[in-house]
């Protein structure tokens, strides 16, 4: 009976031993650093430069959070990537392909790659969280970045967008609070809902020929203070620019319809020609002695925060030594108006009559007229 105690003991101890040897050899197993990422996609990564080179033809695989999900191979050593360069052949990238290598400050991308981050799940961008990642330049014949793509890219500073570029997906951009300006090529005709959110140092929005609409909820809360709007936009989306900081804004004419909240939580200002007083000024050498001025369109800006910290100051400047003959509609002067002591615009004051130069007959009269007076 000992026996078979003792013997099961030694069993027991020798199973004991094999499984803690198996674990430790698991936890101290080196991690892979090649492989392949799609049908015809290959990996490489040099621990020692801290480079991730993708190699081959075509499409990369699909990635999701878990190990049920299939997770990128690369991922037990993200903290290893510097940099990550895509090679010419490849396509496509998907979904959180590269999701948070955290310490990677720089993307190559080839000439070839035609879509990015093609996916409809929540969160699930090709370069989510890169929160290292400084500039991108999008390769030559890129069409579409897809939602999620670049979401919570942080210290992301420079996007250089290409000119075949025809979609940005949902959220792309989201959450890149480094962002400073972003440039739309004509080719590109719609944005995704979001895409720009919660972009806090974005202050610049310049848009292309391409598009119609600024697109849904594009810019809230993000910081944007001037907009280049091109002649082809028709149409303020749904809470485009919630929030935003504008300092001036000038609506194009072309611009007829403004949705729900486009300009919310923005506090806009008007002033009417109406509003303006503007005395009769002097004129020398004509009929008159006085001209009548005017303004003909009212001066429009747009401010966050409280309106009475931002209330701008008018100035009313004429041409010195007004001189007859002048023109009805020619400008005589300008109405500057100042921030915080810094120019946000002006408008044109324009003679309201046409004052003809005195000949020596209206001399003549006028002496009598004034003779028959006294």
């Amino acid at each position: 009976m000992m026996k078979k105690i003792t013997s099961l003991i030694i069993v027991l101890a020798m199973l004991v031993t094999t499984l803690f040897c198996f674990n430790v050899t698991s936890a101290f197993a080196a991690k892979p650093t090649s492989g392949t990422c799609g049908n015809n996609v290959k990996w490489n990564l040099n621990t020692t430069t801290g480079v991730l080179t993708l190699t081959g033809k075509g499409a990369t695989k699909d990635y999701g959070e878990t190990a049920l999900k299939g997770i990128a191979p690369w991922n037990e050593s993200r903290e290893l990537i510097k940099s990550i360069v895509v090679g010419e052949g490849i396509t496509s990238l998907g979904q959180l392909l590269f999701n948070k290598c955290t310490v990677a400050e720089s993307v190559s991308l080839p000439s070839t790659l035609t879509k990015m981050s093609d996916t409809k799940v929540i969160k699930y961008g090709t370069f989510r969280e890169c929160t290292s990642l400084k500039s991108v330049t999008m390769p030559a014949n890129l069409e579409m970045i897809g939602s999620y793509c670049f979401l919570d890219c942080t210290a992301l500073t420079t996007v250089i967008l290409n000119d075949k570029l025809t979609s940005i997906g949902d959220y792309a951009f989201n959450g890149c609070t480094a962002l400073k300006s972003i440039k739309f090529p004509d080719s590109l005709t719609s944005i995704g809902l979001s895409s720009f959110e919660g972009c806090t140092d974005l202050t610049t929005v310049t848009y292309g020929m391409g598009m119609t609409e600024t697109g849904n909820l594009a810019f809230r809360n993000a910081s944007v203070s001037k907009i280049n709007f091109s002649s082809t936009i028709t149409e303020i989306s749904p809470w485009s620019f919630y929030g935003c900081n504008f300092v001036k804004l000038e609506i194009p004419e072309t611009v007829t319809k403004i949705n729900i909240r486009g300009f919310a939580n923005c506090t806009a200002f008007q002033e009417n020609p109406d509003d303006i007083t503007l005395p009769p000024q002097k004129i020398s050498g004509g009929i008159t002695p006085e001209i009548i001025p005017r303004v003909e369109k009212p001066f429009q800006y747009v401010l966050c925060g409280d309106e009475q910290s931002y209330k701008p100051k008018r100035k009313i400047c004429y041409r010195k030594h007004l001189q007859a003959p002048i023109k009805e509609g020619t400008i005589i002067g300008s109405v500057q108006y100042t921030l915080n002591d810094q120019e946000i615009g002006s408008l044109p004051i324009v003679a309201a009559q046409s004052i003809k130069k005195a000949c020596y007959s209206d001399i003549f009269l006028k002496l009598l007229q004034a003779i028959i007076g006294k």
